[in-house]
């Protein structure tokens, strides 16, 4: 599933929780079909931004833990021989796109 269609998910569940509140259940239904559209738009952009800033924060320190740990190591490695701890750091990091 796409980050954008996850995002409308939530979009869909927030409403839905919405619509089931007492006081705001029949509010939601009442509001103009296009002003619902861009409501449910502008909140799924939201939910999307988040979604996206939170998944490249997890990579950058999931990425500097690792770079931490190979050059904590490098004394017992070297250019050619990584240690059974650093060479799957090191390939994941190459994977990645970090080192």
């Amino acid at each position: 599933m796409s980050d954008a269609m996850g995002a409308l998910l939530a979009v869909e569940e927030i409403i839905n929780d919405l619509s089931d509140r007492r006081g705001l259940g029949h509010e939601w239904g009442s509001i103009d079909d296009e002003i619902q559209s861009e409501i449910m738009e502008g909140w799924r952009v939201i939910i999307d931004a988040r979604i996206a800033a939170a998944v490249v924060a997890e990579r950058e320190a999931w990425r500097e833990a690792a770079e931490a740990s190979i050059s904590h190591c490098r004394t017992d490695c070297t250019e050619e021989s990584f240690c059974g701890q650093c060479e799957p750091l090191l390939a994941m990091l190459t994977a990645r796109g970090g080192q």
